[in-house]
């Protein structure tokens, strides 16, 4: 660790302890593209439709896992779009 790394933690360091981050954390898919829209963060169109699976997978964290989720493909051209601005 050089110099500027340790500004750069001590500067992280007190930003953090003056803005007081307090992110909440979840699953609900719903309620992130909620938070979204009241950010004004835009997101794709059909962003939606990944709610539904959203049970899926916060069932499948904890153990309870389906065998029947129907249109996964479009669940992923969804997410492909979704990321597409982040992957570049």
């Amino acid at each position: 660790m050089n110099k500027s790394d340790i500004n750069c933690s001590a500067d992280m360091f007190l930003y953090k302890a003056i803005i007081d981050l307090n992110s909440g954390k979840t699953h609900d898919i719903k309620r992130l593209i909620e938070l979204c829209f009241e950010n004004s963060i835009k997101l794709i169109d059909d962003i939606e439709c990944l709610i539904e699976p959203n049970n899926y997978a916060v069932e499948g964290r904890y153990s309870i896992i389906h065998d029947d989720i129907n249109d996964a493909q479009q669940y992923i051209e969804v997410l492909e779009k979704l990321l597409g601005p982040v992957n570049g």
